[in-house]
Formats: C-alpha cells, structure tokens, sequence
C-alpha cells in the first residue's frame, strides 16, 4: 500500500499517465508498445495513458478485448527499475522486460529478490531469518527499502 503525499515535489515517487510525446524524449507508442518507463535519478514513473489497464487483475470481466494490461503488474516491475534494478532474463521474475496482456505478476522471485538483496544488503537482524526462511528475511529487507523510501508494504 501507497501513502499519497499532498504535494508532487514532497513525493518520494512520482508517478502518472501520459500519451505519446510527453516531454521526457521516451515518448510512447500506443495500445500494447512500450507500456511504461521510469527513471531511477528522478524517481519519476510515466505510464502510457493509451493502455487498456486492468486494476486487481479482473481480465475475466472481459474489459481490453485482448489487450488488457494489470497496472500493478507495471508500477511493480518500474518500481523496481526506481530502485535500481535492472530487466532479468529469468521469465518468471518481475523484472523481466516484457509483459504480455492478460498476465498478473506481482510476486516477486528468487532472482528479483537477489538483485535487491545484492543492491541494498541485508540488515543484521534480517541475516538470522535467511536459515529458516530467504522469503521471509526479504520480505522484512523489502519492507525496509519501501518504508526508507517513504512507501509502507502492509502486506509483508
């Protein structure tokens, strides 16, 4: 879960919906090209506005006709590249570089969960859960990189 911050520069990531030649020089390129792009050093997050997007994963409402895309699926894998992570060859890893319509993937995976370990550590008191459980020392880690960030995972 999000916390909204009143103002666009008190943001920490900022994120909106924007069609084709938006100002940035990555432009967009309509309905199921490049969905969306984001920007480490800026923290900025740029959705293509001409996307059919699917909130909740609901493709069984029949909404898109086939070209429906999960936002959250997305905001995840460009959340991600915020952070610094770069596209995995690991199909099944959220930073996988393309994403097919009608597809929900918001887990993340042992190779998602590596690179970030790798980019930001493990704090001491996460090290003693890797034995007993690598998930959950990430899911503490991630809730760290998250809150640090000014963003609160309810979920971990």
């Amino acid at each position: 879960m999000f916390i909204e911050d009143s103002s666009y520069f008190g943001a920490d990531i900022k994120i909106g919906f924007y069609a084709s030649d938006h100002g940035d020089s990555e432009p967009f390129d309509g309905v199921l090209g490049t969905l969306a792009h984001a920007d480490a050093k800026s923290c900025v997050l740029h959705l293509d506005n001409a996307e059919q997007w699917i909130i909740d994963g609901d493709f069984a409402s029949g909404s898109g006709s086939g070209t429906a895309i999960d936002l959250e699926t997305v905001v995840v894998h460009e959340i991600g590249h915020v952070l610094g992570l770069g596209h995995s060859s690991v199909e099944d890893a959220v930073m996988f570089p393309t994403m097919p319509s009608g597809v929900r993937k918001v887990e993340l995976n042992d190779d998602d969960i590596g690179c970030a370990v790798h980019l930001y550590g493990m704090k001491p008191m996460e090290q003693t859960f890797i034995n007993a459980s690598y998930r959950y020392s990430f899911g503490l880690a991630q809730m760290l990189l998250f809150t640090t960030l000014g963003l609160f995972l309810l979920d971990v």
